[in-house]
Protein backbone atom coordinates (compact mmCIF):
# COMPACT_ATOMS: atom_id res chain seq x y z
CA UNK A 1 0.00 0.00 0.00
CA UNK A 2 1.18 3.39 -1.09
CA UNK A 3 2.35 5.93 1.87
CA UNK A 4 -0.28 8.58 2.33
CA UNK A 5 1.38 10.65 5.22
CA UNK A 6 2.58 12.86 2.92
CA UNK A 7 -0.60 14.31 1.82
CA UNK A 8 -2.08 13.67 4.98
CA UNK A 9 0.87 16.10 6.80
CA UNK A 10 0.03 18.80 4.15
CA UNK A 11 -3.58 18.58 4.75
CA UNK A 12 -2.94 18.83 8.36
CA UNK A 13 -0.40 21.49 8.14
CA UNK A 14 -3.03 24.05 5.96
CA UNK A 15 -5.52 22.85 8.54
CA UNK A 16 -3.17 24.26 11.02
CA UNK A 17 -2.05 27.53 9.23
CA UNK A 18 -6.10 28.51 9.12
CA UNK A 19 -6.12 28.01 12.99
CA UNK A 20 -3.10 29.44 13.32
CA UNK A 21 -4.56 32.72 10.92
CA UNK A 22 -7.70 32.71 13.36
CA UNK A 23 -5.65 33.00 17.03
CA UNK A 24 -4.17 36.68 16.10
CA UNK A 25 -7.65 38.42 15.50
CA UNK A 26 -9.65 36.47 18.43
CA UNK A 27 -6.87 37.35 20.50
CA UNK A 28 -7.21 41.17 19.87
CA UNK A 29 -11.05 41.14 20.43
CA UNK A 30 -10.52 39.36 23.91
CA UNK A 31 -8.93 42.11 24.99
CA UNK A 32 -10.61 44.51 23.20
CA UNK A 33 -12.69 47.15 25.70
CA UNK A 34 -15.91 47.47 23.17
CA UNK A 35 -16.22 43.47 23.44
CA UNK A 36 -15.88 43.42 27.17
CA UNK A 37 -18.34 45.61 27.72
CA UNK A 38 -20.79 42.96 25.86
CA UNK A 39 -20.53 39.89 28.42
CA UNK A 40 -22.51 37.44 25.79
CA UNK A 41 -19.95 38.45 23.17
CA UNK A 42 -17.01 38.40 25.21
CA UNK A 43 -17.73 34.53 26.44
CA UNK A 44 -17.97 33.43 22.81
CA UNK A 45 -14.81 35.03 21.65
CA UNK A 46 -12.72 33.47 24.72
CA UNK A 47 -14.41 30.27 24.44
CA UNK A 48 -13.60 30.81 20.36
CA UNK A 49 -10.00 31.91 21.66
CA UNK A 50 -9.60 28.80 23.27
CA UNK A 51 -10.79 26.13 21.15
CA UNK A 52 -8.24 27.49 18.77
CA UNK A 53 -5.80 27.06 20.93
CA UNK A 54 -6.58 23.43 21.94
CA UNK A 55 -7.22 22.73 17.98
CA UNK A 56 -3.41 24.15 17.68
CA UNK A 57 -2.20 21.99 20.07
CA UNK A 58 -3.92 19.06 18.98
CA UNK A 59 -3.23 19.51 15.19
CA UNK A 60 0.91 20.21 16.56
CA UNK A 61 0.58 16.73 18.52
CA UNK A 62 -0.97 15.09 15.32
CA UNK A 63 1.74 16.15 12.78
CA UNK A 64 4.44 15.45 15.13
CA UNK A 65 3.09 12.11 15.43
CA UNK A 66 2.76 11.48 11.71
CA UNK A 67 6.53 13.07 10.88
CA UNK A 68 5.43 15.77 9.44
CA UNK A 69 6.26 20.00 9.98
CA UNK A 70 3.58 22.94 10.57
CA UNK A 71 4.96 23.23 6.85
CA UNK A 72 6.66 25.96 4.86
CA UNK A 73 8.10 29.48 6.45
CA UNK A 74 6.07 31.12 3.86
CA UNK A 75 3.01 29.01 4.20
CA UNK A 76 3.54 30.35 8.03
CA UNK A 77 4.56 34.20 7.56
CA UNK A 78 1.35 34.37 5.17
CA UNK A 79 -0.85 32.90 8.49
CA UNK A 80 0.59 35.14 10.21
CA UNK A 81 0.58 38.36 8.27
CA UNK A 82 -2.98 37.82 7.02
CA UNK A 83 -3.58 37.15 10.99
CA UNK A 84 -1.94 40.70 11.84
CA UNK A 85 -3.72 42.75 9.13
CA UNK A 86 -7.14 41.45 10.45
CA UNK A 87 -6.17 41.80 13.78
CA UNK A 88 -5.31 45.69 12.61
CA UNK A 89 -8.49 46.08 10.67
CA UNK A 90 -10.68 44.82 13.85
CA UNK A 91 -9.11 48.35 15.79
CA UNK A 92 -10.47 50.72 12.91
CA UNK A 93 -13.86 49.64 12.63
CA UNK A 94 -16.86 51.73 14.36
CA UNK A 95 -19.21 48.69 14.12
CA UNK A 96 -16.69 46.69 15.63
CA UNK A 97 -18.04 43.89 17.65
CA UNK A 98 -20.86 42.92 15.31
CA UNK A 99 -18.16 42.68 12.18
CA UNK A 100 -15.66 41.03 14.54
CA UNK A 101 -17.93 38.87 15.25
CA UNK A 102 -19.19 38.43 11.20
CA UNK A 103 -15.39 37.51 10.47
CA UNK A 104 -15.13 35.13 13.12
CA UNK A 105 -18.30 33.51 11.78
CA UNK A 106 -17.26 33.12 8.33
CA UNK A 107 -13.44 32.24 9.28
CA UNK A 108 -15.57 29.10 11.45
CA UNK A 109 -17.35 28.80 8.54
CA UNK A 110 -14.06 28.04 6.20
CA UNK A 111 -12.88 26.36 9.25
CA UNK A 112 -15.92 23.88 9.17
CA UNK A 113 -15.72 23.04 5.57
CA UNK A 114 -11.88 22.42 6.09
CA UNK A 115 -12.54 19.86 8.41
CA UNK A 116 -14.92 18.03 6.94
CA UNK A 117 -12.45 17.58 3.33
CA UNK A 118 -9.56 16.81 6.24
CA UNK A 119 -11.71 13.89 7.64
CA UNK A 120 -13.02 12.67 4.71
CA UNK A 121 -9.21 12.52 2.68
CA UNK A 122 -7.93 10.73 6.19
CA UNK A 123 -10.93 7.82 5.57
CA UNK A 124 -9.83 7.84 2.28
CA UNK A 125 -6.03 7.40 2.95
CA UNK A 126 -7.37 5.24 6.01
CA UNK A 127 -5.91 7.93 8.80
CA UNK A 128 -8.08 6.56 11.08
CA UNK A 129 -6.61 8.64 13.91
CA UNK A 130 -6.21 11.90 12.16
CA UNK A 131 -10.22 11.15 10.51
CA UNK A 132 -10.65 11.19 14.43
CA UNK A 133 -9.03 14.49 15.50
CA UNK A 134 -10.94 16.54 12.51
CA UNK A 135 -14.04 14.80 13.17
CA UNK A 136 -14.05 16.18 16.68
CA UNK A 137 -12.68 19.45 15.76
CA UNK A 138 -15.44 19.96 13.42
CA UNK A 139 -17.91 19.41 16.02
CA UNK A 140 -15.96 21.43 18.85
Amino acid sequence: MPDFSPTINTYLSDMLALEQHMLKPLQTQAGDKAVLALPTAARIIRETLNTRTAHIAALESRLEALGGHQGSGVKTAVASAIGGIAAAVDTARKTQVSKDLRDDYAALCLASASYTMLTAAALGLRDLATAELAKRHLIR
